[in-house]
């Protein structure tokens, strides 16, 4: 082999890397989200479950918040919408 084929065929396999790369680097990229959800337990001073407790979630940047109430075991799951 001549030292241009393999160098010719180096260059491939590298250009060939850095396209693999780079597709999985936008895949990634897309699977970020803005929102979430805020998952707990209310429990009192003694680590007790404490039931449809009431819950408010206040976004300090906005002042806006949201009330909601935990459920029969004292878990709540609450979606956060995306910040603005």
């Amino acid at each position: 082999m001549s030292f241009r084929l393999i160098l010719n065929s180096v260059s491939r396999l590298i250009l060939c890397a850095v396209a693999v790369i780079s597709l999985c680097m936008v895949a990634r990229l897309n699977a970020q989200v803005t929102g979430g959800t805020i998952l707990g337990t209310v429990t009192d001073a003694t680590g007790g479950a404490v039931p449809k407790a009431e819950i408010s979630i206040t976004n300090t940047a906005t002042g806006l918040g949201l009330q909601v109430a935990s459920g029969t075991t004292a878990f709540h799951a609450v979606p956060v919408p995306p910040a603005e």
